[in-house]
């Protein structure tokens, strides 16, 4: 893909190959790191730091297989979009993949996403989930989580197609509601450690 200009600096976005999975699962983990939903799906911080990047190298894999993958500047920010069909997604079941190693984490995180799914708007039709928007923390705050953004809300508007995403955090809540056009879909969708998420919704926008 070409360079797009940020506020700060051009960017390179790209499409990145399978191989390039465990250095974007690294730079999700770093983004990720003390969340409070990490916080919930691995508590103990050295463990986290072990192996939340083996962890997010698998939902790139999937979001590879499944829908579309952006990254910027060779990795230092990505994006995992996954298309939601009118009829819904499936039943969440345990990964095996997870289970192999970590059968407690496993368990956390079917619980995860079934929490999210049992508050997904099936009921708008067919729309994309932006399952991840991370960028390297050393990277924030210069323009690469919008440049991903728009990236690919420029094929949502040119197809007519709503965008939903949880945002982890109040301020990531604030980015996308204020910047790029999001909305607050209900009320925050609380994780059995009590954390919170924030559900949000963008309608396709109509071309300049």
């Amino acid at each position: 893909m070409p360079s797009i200009s940020s506020k700060d600096a051009p960017v390179e976005i790209d499409c990145p190959p399978r191989r390039d999975a465990l250095l974007l699962g690294r730079t999700i983990a770093k983004a990720f790191h003390s969340l409070p939903a990490s916080q919930y799906l691995i508590p103990d911080v050295e463990w986290r730091k072990r192996v939340y990047a083996a962890y997010f190298k698998l939902a790139v894999e999937d979001a590879l297989d499944q829908g579309t993958v952006y990254s910027v500047n060779g990795g230092e920010g990505v994006a995992l979009w996954l298309p939601v069909p009118a009829e819904g997604l499936p039943a969440v079941e345990l990964d095996e993949r997870i289970a192999g190693d970590d059968l407690d984490l496993a368990e956390r995180d079917r619980m995860f996403h079934q929490t999210l799914l049992e508050r997904h708007p099936f009921e708008r039709g067919a729309h994309h989930w932006l399952m991840i928007l991370a960028v390297r923390p050393d990277r924030q705050g210069q323009g690469l989580g919008s440049a991903l953004l728009d990236a690919h809300h420029a094929y949502l508007d040119q197809q007519g197609l709503g965008a939903y995403l949880e945002a982890a955090s109040m301020r990531a809540r604030d980015f996308y509601r204020d910047r790029h056009g999001y909305a607050d879909a209900g009320d925050p969708i609380q994780l059995p450690n009590r954390s919170l998420m924030y559900p949000l919704w963008r309608e396709p926008q109509p071309a300049p």
